[in-house]
C-alpha cells in the first residue's frame, strides 16, 4: 500500500536523486544534506553499459563473487554508505529499472565488449 507523505509544518518534500559512484559519495556531505531532505531517491541502476570495457550487471544488488571487476558498483554498497552517513532506511526510496539491456555482440557477462560498443 502506498501512503502519502505526512503533511505538517516540519514536512520536507525535497528529494535527493543521487547516483551511486564512489567519486560522488566521497564528496557528498550526506549527514548535512539529509537534514534538508524528506527522501533520498537512490538511482540503483545503469551500473553497466556501453561505456564499460566488459559486459556486466545493470542493477545488481550485491557485487559479483565470481568476477568483482564486473560489478564495481552495487546497491548494497550504496545503502551501507548512506547508513554510515546517518540516513535512516525509512528515508531511502530504492529505484529499480523497469527495462533491460541486451547485446548480441558479446559472448556473455564479464567478457570484453566489442570496441564499437564502448562509450
Amino acid at each position: 500500500m502506498l501512503e502519502a507523505p505526512p503533511r505538517s509544518s516540519s514536512d520536507r518534500r525535497l528529494r535527493g536523486l543521487p547516483a551511486w559512484t564512489p567519486q560522488i559519495l566521497g564528496k557528498l556531505k550526506i549527514a548535512e544534506t539529509d537534514r534538508l531532505l524528506g527522501f533520498w531517491d537512490l538511482m540503483s541502476y545503469d551500473y553497466a553499459g556501453s561505456w564499460d570495457q566488459t559486459a556486466g550487471h545493470q542493477a545488481n544488488l550485491f557485487p559479483s563473487r565470481a568476477n568483482p571487476a564486473s560489478t564495481p558498483f552495487s546497491t548494497i554498497a550504496a545503502l551501507e554508505r548512506y547508513a554510515r552517513g546517518d540516513v535512516h532506511a525509512s528515508k531511502i526510496v530504492l529505484g529499480m529499472p523497469m527495462y533491460g539491456r541486451a547485446s548480441t555482440s558479446t559472448l556473455g557477462t564479464w567478457l570484453p565488449l566489442p570496441r564499437r560498443w564502448r562509450g
